[in-house]
């Protein structure tokens, strides 16, 4: 899953709206991109027994914990992205914020790291 540890924000499992109590059992720490897709790119997030979380996609489906790498080449995924149009609807991550140079450095550190 996602990494990101700095300029996370506390996100309500159950929201706070339909009910859902401010504790630690109801809060987990998203990042700012992921925080904004669970709110408003149709991701969700729901509690599981022992502390577990489950995380879904916009279409429903469960996310794995860690990201599969792409199958084929460059080319390949190339080829098969051709389609795939940016328009209005596209959703942005960011918020047009510069980059912080130590924090990217130090994720590509962490994520090269056993």
């Amino acid at each position: 899953g996602c990494q990101n540890r700095r300029f996370v924000d506390a996100h309500h499992i159950r929201h706070w709206a339909h009910g859902g109590e401010t504790n630690l059992d109801n809060l987990v720490t998203l990042c700012r991109r992921h925080h904004r897709l669970v709110h408003e790119g149709g991701y969700g997030v729901e509690s599981l027994p022992r502390g577990r979380l489950r995380f879904r996609d916009s279409s429903g489906r469960p996310l794995p914990d860690t990201p599969r790498p792409s199958p084929g080449s460059f080319h390949e995924l190339q080829r098969r992205n051709r389609s795939l149009r940016i328009d209005g609807a596209t959703y942005r991550s960011g918020a047009g914020d510069r980059l912080d140079l130590d924090l990217a450095v130090a994720a590509m550190l962490a994520a090269r790291s056993p």
